[in-house]
């Protein structure tokens, strides 16, 4: 089924969902393209449902640091308050030190073992690490008048983002900056010593929508095909995950005079990227008490790189649905079966019990080492041919089960 979507049209919805510098929730580019899908489903015939949420869109240009006659640039971590004053610079490179140090109304540097890895948001409704969370409590119970991290590559957590952010959390109010580790080893053995730090940024009080299409079919169970359609600040999100996207909307086009005994369901959550995951949560909360309802979901993260194979994982999913989609599978050109992880949107339907199948890419890792949650995650890393064949494998799917 996939050679009746044009790699033209393909490459058309790509071009429309990346032309922005990103796709942050509450951001333009954000609202663009959940306008997009809605009118791209509205013009196949679909129901459209719109659901507007209050969030946080914020904006930044540089952080500085002052120091004996030296100016460390740095950059404000995102959703960072604003600040711009003195403090005696006291480091930490243990939570045992954290915990100890005198560091009220002061600048704070976190460094080495204690800035490893990105933390988990405080609030992270999925998810939460103990060690991440003593941080954190350490660090608001310190209560320094603003935070400097000196940071690396963290490629599980942050892609190739380097300085990475330690903390990517608006319900963190203290001011927060990050800086290169060799930055950091300079300004750590002048510790004591009184530093003057800027941090330009800005909190901004936004609306964005969670957007969901339907086939409906009174009374009879659903497929939900999903995936996300914001991506990380600063990247066009090609690969993460615009693609998806064009999948969702290929496969919509050859369904669109689907007749079968399933209602159907398309939704780009918003949020995977965003530290509090707005559109999972909304969705979420709705299908509660109604999930019994879903006969399968299909989520696809990262699909359709170039010079790579798409996997297909399975989560709880009965005989029938699995030998089925094996199946097609093997009828379908590099398309193949993959380990199961647990970082993704389709974690969702487990969370409900409902069986689901998680569609990603076999080069993902090299692409989170070097291209992912950055600028350089553009169409040049995706192959349009293998995006219609990705829809054409949904269609058919969907019409198997």
């Amino acid at each position: 089924m996939g050679n009746a979507i044009a790699v033209e049209q393909i490459e058309t919805y790509l071009r429309a969902l990346t032309v922005y510098p990103d796709r942050r929730v509450g951001g333009e580019g954000n609202k663009a393209a959940t306008r997009f899908f809605a009118d791209t489903y509205r013009g196949f015939g679909y129901d459209v449902q719109e659901y507007p949420f209050g969030c946080l869109d914020w904006v930044a240009s540089e952080s500085r640091i002052g120091i004996n006659d030296r100016v460390i640039k740095g950059q404000p971590e995102p959703y960072s308050n604003p600040f711009n004053g003195r403090g005696r610079l006291v480091p930490a490179s243990t939570v045992s030190e954290l915990e100890t140090a005198d560091a009220r109304g002061q600048v704070l540097l976190l460094h080495g073992e204690i800035a490893r890895h990105q933390l988990t948001p405080k609030s992270f409704p999925f998810y939460s690490s103990h060690g991440h969370q003593r941080i954190i409590r350490a660090v608001e119970a310190a209560r320094p008048a603003a935070v400097i991290a000196a940071t690396g590559v963290d490629p599980d957590m942050v892609g190739a983002v380097c300085p990475f952010p330690l903390f990517d959390d608006a319900d963190i109010g203290i001011p927060n900056a990050c800086i290169t580790e060799a930055d950091g080893g300079v300004l750590k053995t002048c510790a004591g010593a009184q530093v003057r730090l800027v941090i330009e940024s800005k909190r901004i009080s936004s609306i964005a929508e969670h957007v969901t299409a339907f086939r409906a079919v009174p009374g009879a169970q659903r497929i939900v095909l999903s995936t996300h359609i914001d991506s990380y600040r600063c990247s066009p999100g090609a690969i993460d995950n615009a693609c998806g996207v064009a999948v969702l909307l290929s496969a919509a086009a050859l369904l669109k005079d689907y007749q079968g005994h399933y209602a159907l369901e398309f939704m780009p959550f918003n949020g995977e990227d965003n530290y509090a995951s707005p559109g999972e949560m909304l969705w979420l909360e709705g299908n509660r008490g109604c999930a019994y309802g879903i006969a399968l979901g299909v989520n696809l993260d990262g699909v359709g790189m170039r010079g790579a194979s798409d996997l297909v994982s399975f989560y709880d999913c009965p005989l029938t649905i699995e030998n089925t989609t094996r199946v097609l599978m093997d009828s379908h050109a590099d398309i193949t079966e993959g380990e199961p992880w647990h970082q993704g949107d389709h974690m969702l339907y487990v969370t409900l019990k409902r069986p689901a199948l998680a569609v990603s890419s076999s080069g993902i890792q090299k692409f989170l080492a070097e291209f992912a949650h950055t600028r350089y995650d553009t169409i040049g890393l995706v192959d349009p041919v293998r995006i219609a064949r990705m829809a054409g494998f949904l269609a058919d799917l969907v019409l198997s089960i």
